[in-house]
């Protein structure tokens, strides 16, 4: 065994732990300090390893992106969240993972409050006019769910079609389109949406004005 370490010698040092036959276990300074600070990184990746987002894939950089650093971040955030609220209002790990994504998924607004309500995506549209004093109106779409079946109540997404559509034609539309069960109630004709969907909070002005 080498180590870089000068205090790391060839001592065998008693761990309290004992064997079978009743003798004193012993290991090099160099494996009980090891085994002493690897204790937290094999806690911290079990922690991580809870609710994983990873899925099978090719692309190695993405287990180093989403299982190895985003999932660090949220356990120390988590840590740091639990050392600073009392027993009553500690989150568990899922909660605390679903609040996360829920504020990372709301569209704030330049100081930093959440205009969009439970159930509900809020488009913000820039108003033409002078560029410093410009004004920001907003309008809501309330989305809603098809009950039944969900295998004969699906619909075409009616923002992917169109994106789908002016991209790569209708033929691919009809195909690759995501069939979905909420749809907007505000809107006329109540197109089919994404109960989540990124583009489509960026897009609905364009689409259902």
């Amino acid at each position: 065994m080498i180590s870089t370490v000068p205090h790391h010698t060839d001592e065998q040092i008693p761990t309290g732990r004992k064997n079978r036959q009743g003798e004193e276990v012993l290991k090099p300074r160099a494996i009980i300090d090891y085994n002493q600070d690897k204790k937290g990184v094999d806690i911290s990746d079990q922690m991580s390893s809870y609710y994983t987002c990873l899925r099978k894939s090719v692309k190695w950089y993405k287990k180093v992106i989403f299982e190895i650093i985003l999932g660090t971040c949220v356990v120390n955030a988590w840590v740091i969240h639990s050392s600073h609220n009392q027993a009553k209002n500690k989150l568990d790990m899922l909660r605390f993972r679903e609040k996360l994504i829920d504020g990372l998924l709301s569209d704030t607004e330049e100081n930093g409050d959440s205009i969009e309500a439970a159930g509900e995506i809020r488009v913000v549209h820039d108003v033409p006019g002078n560029t410093s004093s410009r004004k920001r109106a907003r309008s809501s779409h309330r989305l809603g769910k098809y009950e039944g079946n969900a295998r004969k109540s699906r619909k075409r997404c009616s923002n992917c079609y169109k994106m789908l559509k002016d991209e790569k034609g209708r033929k691919v539309a009809s195909a690759q389109a995501s069939k979905v069960l909420t749809f907007c109630e505000d809107c006329n004709g109540q197109p089919t949406l994404f109960r989540v969907s990124r583009k489509s909070t960026n897009r609905l002005s364009n689409l259902y004005q």
